[in-house]
């Protein structure tokens, strides 16, 4: 297998290659301190040949001979580098997470219902709010836990995206607050499927 690492002064490539034939690609973005790693496959046919792996590592010794830290934000990364101690060293944020003391609240620009939510908690240190349509990352965390929290069965059974929607520190997710006033969202387009709500 050949491995080719392409960069220019925003974004990266690591390809694999078999004869002629790509089998694999991760993509990164530089950081201001270093790469964040943004997505790692392998082309189908050729899983479970350890073309990832390779790609990662190929990354890190990227990483490595530029002096770079790595922020592994694709899942198989993270997964490769907690299976590869001795990289710690050259990982960003490599301090144990500690529990977040806040309430995340995944919102979208053009939902009615969010803009009241937004302009109410504008500002406030105990809330995190999340643009789902703000980049690519926000809609993944969104989906990810729109996907697995069976809090979303009722709203994806009426045909809502779910949003605004407040994911709280213990883990739990809620739809309103009861200690926030929320307005009546004004009269307009909706963000469901059928027009109906968010």
């Amino acid at each position: 297998m050949e491995i080719k690492v392409t960069a220019n002064n925003e974004k990266g490539e690591v390809k694999a290659y078999e004869g002629e034939a790509q089998v694999g690609q991760l993509d990164f973005v530089f950081l201001h301190d270093g790469m964040s790693i943004e997505h790692t496959r392998t082309f189908e046919g050729n899983e479970g040949k350890g073309i990832a792996s390779a790609l990662v590592n190929a990354a890190t010794d990227y990483a490595v001979e530029h002096k770079l830290k790595v922020k592994p934000t694709c899942s198989y990364a993270e997964a490769w580098y907690k299976r590869h101690p001795q990289f710690n060293d050259i990982l960003i944020n490599n301090t144990p997470k500690q529990k977040s003391s806040m309430t995340k609240v995944f919102v979208m620009a053009t939902c009615p219902d969010c803009t009241q939510v937004k302009a109410q908690l504008a500002g406030n240190p105990n809330y995190e709010l999340i643009d789902i349509g703000e980049h690519v990352r926000n809609l993944k965390q969104f989906l990810a836990l729109r996907d697995n929290n069976p809090a979303f069965d009722e709203v994806k059974d009426h045909g809502y995206v779910g949003i605004p929607c407040f994911l709280l520190e213990d883990g739990s997710v809620k739809f309103s607050m009861d200690d926030i006033v929320i307005e009546e969202a004004p009269e307009g387009a909706a963000c469901s499927l059928d027009g109906k709500g968010c």
